[in-house]
């Protein structure tokens, strides 16, 4: 039953109208993203992300397309982009490891985008490109990204939680300005830590773990977490450093 009034039950509403579309189309395959294209949160993110000059892909187009459309003046950024950044950053590294549209099904779609304020998203999405740029060209680092990510996020997000420096962080991270030099020192430093823990880990001979398993285990950030404050608590002091300087010089561009 749908409420007369358009004020009351429309997460309902918007759920009763995805679940229609997957059940009478018979040409298409559907995805669990494609049925959260039309939902009121994701035009909510749309417009708000608008005003930062990025254009937010909620249904299924390739960027390419999208960018003969707006021109080359406006950010790029797809629905599954945001999704994976999120989770990253508030979910067990496992769960993203698992495929980004899972990131869209029923338990987990709240958690991934539970409102429509740009600085949640962008925040975190910021972070996951700084991360992931890091781990190119290093096979073994691409497996442990989403580990790192969530434990950069614990160091960076107390920091920027106003919207200064929030602000601050986005226009370094995209004209890659000073302060991304230490943030980038930092996540190289984590990445290492990472990979350190993970030949600690592995176990030796006929049983050991190889790289891309063992990073697909789920409650592994608690694990890290203790190893970093312990045995790896080098790697922690040199992370904490550098994470320091990146706020001096963040705080020197938003006073």
């Amino acid at each position: 039953m749908v409420p007369r009034d358009p004020r009351a039950g429309s997460e309902k509403f918007d759920m009763l109208v995805s679940r229609i579309v997957a059940a009478t189309n018979w040409q298409n395959a559907i995805r669990a993203s494609d049925l959260m294209a039309n939902d009121r949160r994701q035009i909510e993110i749309e417009r708000e992300l608008r005003k930062f000059n990025y254009y937010y892909l909620s249904k299924r187009q390739s960027k390419s397309e999208a960018r003969r459309f707006i021109g080359a003046h406006q950010r790029v950024v797809t629905k599954e982009e945001i999704a994976q950044a999120v989770a990253g950053c508030e979910l067990d590294p496992a769960i993203v490891r698992e495929g980004k549209e899972g990131l869209f099904e029923e338990h987990l779609y709240p958690k991934v985008f539970p409102t429509s304020d740009p600085y949640f998203y962008l925040n975190r999405f910021r972070l996951k490109y700084e991360v992931r740029y890091r781990s190119k060209g290093y096979p073994e680092r691409a497996y442990a990204t989403w580990l790192v990510l969530q434990i950069m996020w614990s160091h960076v997000a107390p920091m920027i939680r106003s919207r200064a420096l929030a602000d601050a962080f986005r226009e370094a991270s995209e004209r890659n300005t000073q302060p991304i030099g230490y943030l980038s020192d930092a996540i190289n430093s984590m990445f290492r830590a990472a990979l350190t823990f993970y030949r600690h880990k592995k176990e030796q001979g006929e049983t050991a773990i190889d790289v891309s398993t063992f990073f697909k285990r789920k409650g592994l950030a608690p694990e890290f977490e203790t190893y970093l404050g312990g045995k790896g608590r080098a790697f922690h002091k040199t992370v904490g450093k550098r994470v320091e300087r990146f706020e001096v010089e963040l705080r020197k561009i938003a006073s």
